[in-house]
């Protein structure tokens, strides 16, 4: 049997992340959708984002669809609007799944998600600040109360 050059990269890709435990913090983990649906890049078995936005989106590699949000890893998101005032309840509860399903190999999520400081970029702009201090700001006490949940877990 002969592996295509993309077979391998993505055998290669995914004995290193299983080994170094490195999955979400990596790059191109996923994308948030305007409904608030977390696609899990790697779950799906694409390579990157730019991939997806060829293969599904029909798109060029590095489109992102305006509204959506691009999470590069577990601490950096980007959101395709103007401010993150923009961002919907269903997209918070996405961000909220994406942060569940890095909880275990990111550590920092469970043990230092008050001092870790994830990167929040819009269009135009960055925030720094930690996850409690981004729901408190741009969330609810429903988000707030599923984080803490999710991450008692």
């Amino acid at each position: 049997m002969r592996l295509t050059e993309n077979q391998l990269k993505r055998i290669i890709r995914k004995t290193i992340l299983e080994a170094n435990r490195f999955t979400c913090n990596g790059h191109s983990l996923g994308f948030i959708d305007t409904e608030g649906n977390f696609i899990d890049l790697e779950k799906l078995g694409y390579e990157d984002h730019g991939e997806y936005a060829v293969k599904v989106l029909k798109q060029r590699p590095n489109h992102i669809p305006f509204g959506w949000i691009k999470v590069s890893n577990a601490n950096n998101f980007k959101i395709m609007e103007k401010s993150w005032e923009e961002v919907t309840d269903e997209q918070i509860s996405g961000m909220i799944n994406a942060w569940d399903a890095c909880k275990d190999n990111a550590y920092w999520i469970r043990s230092r998600k008050e001092k870790s400081e994830v990167y929040f970029m819009t269009m135009n702009d960055m925030e720094i600040m930690t996850i409690p201090e981004f729901i408190t700001k741009y969330g609810n006490d429903q988000h707030l109360n599923a984080l803490f949940l999710i991450l008692l877990g």
